[in-house]
């Protein structure tokens, strides 16, 4: 006979989930959102797992001041995790409780950005990984794993992560001007330094 026939990780899980998480969703904004997006937001807003609130963040430039002004917002209230999503994405219904079933302090949704090569575009996963050159290249994964960057289009903070820095999110310049480094990428970076890892759900697609 097998006392607890569920794993002790597992079983931790499953404690967790059982109580009521608030979830601060932050949607920087110029003025509009994507349809379907506006209904998974009313979805998520009576899920009765969770408190959720919604916040716009309207037309607050550049994209780091609006996610900074998010922050403040959501470390003014008891809030458990802050959940960003771009306006112009469309999550899968059940990428907000999967992600805080992850339990991790920074996870992810796999979300697509255009690159150029040869004159052709094409999408790619905004999901990077370090090269023996310390230099971020794209990764594709499986199921959750450990990332060194992900953007901010889709991705999940725990409350800690943002009471331990101080200013998350900043871009990066080079001494002539031009850019070094996105926000999110720096944010990512702040979380490395100050210990967190940062994960991405890759059966999530957006």
């Amino acid at each position: 006979p097998v006392d607890n026939p569920i794993p002790d990780d597992l079983q931790e899980r499953i404690d967790k989930l059982e109580e009521s998480k608030k979830i601060f969703i932050a949607i920087p904004t110029l003025g509009g959102i994507v349809p379907w997006l506006a209904a998974n937001l009313i979805r998520w807003s009576h899920d009765p797992r969770h408190e959720v609130k919604i916040r716009f963040i309207e037309n607050i430039l550049p994209l780091d001041a609006a996610r900074s002004q998010a922050r403040k917002e959501f470390l003014e209230g008891d809030y458990d995790y802050l959940f960003f999503i771009d306006n112009d994405i469309v999550p899968p219904v059940e990428t907000m409780h999967n992600l805080i079933w992850a339990n991790k302090d920074i996870i992810g949704a796999t979300c697509f950005s255009m690159k150029a090569q040869d004159g052709e575009y094409f999408p790619y996963p905004v999901t990077l990984k370090y090269n023996e050159e310390k230099k971020y290249v794209v990764y594709y994964g499986q199921g959750i794993e450990e990332v060194d960057a992900i953007g901010g289009a889709c991705i999940m903070i725990k409350r800690k992560v943002l009471e331990t820095i101080e200013r998350p999110w900043e871009f990066q310049y080079h001494r002539d001007g031009t850019l070094e480094l996105v926000g999110d990428f720096d944010f990512c970076q702040k979380c490395q330094e100050n210990g967190f890892k940062i994960f991405v759900n890759f059966s999530l697609l957006i």
